[in-house]
């Protein structure tokens, strides 16, 4: 995985579910998730800490290493899901998608 990439992920897993709520459809989330990055570079005094994005993201801080550690971990996991599944993509799988509809039929025969 190249810089950018862990980047990318890392920014979009520091700004959380907020990024899908409602009216934020206009918003530059691009941008906001560079802010929330950026904020979490700097580690701030306890009480100008508003946030769990300032408070708790200061790289080298155990939230910010932890996030890290998770977003590279899942995206190995994803790399690999995406590597089996090309693997797969060129193979016939006809036998296997005939034994699948007959356990399936054999299960809920008012199916077929």
């Amino acid at each position: 995985m190249d810089a950018d990439a862990d980047m990318s992920t890392l920014t979009k897993r520091l700004a959380g579910p907020s990024t899908a709520k409602a009216g934020m459809e206009t918003v530059d989330q691009a941008k906001v998730n560079d802010i929330i990055y950026k904020a979490s570079e700097v580690d701030l005094p306890p009480r100008a800490r508003l946030s769990w994005s300032t408070a708790d993201a200061g790289q080298g801080s155990k939230f910010f290493e932890n996030e890290r550690k998770k977003d590279i971990e899942l995206t190995k996991k994803i790399d690999d899901m995406l590597r089996r599944v090309k693997a797969i993509e060129g193979m016939d799988l006809s036998y296997e998608r005939r034994k699948a509809d007959e356990k399936v039929l054999a299960k809920a025969p008012h199916i077929g």
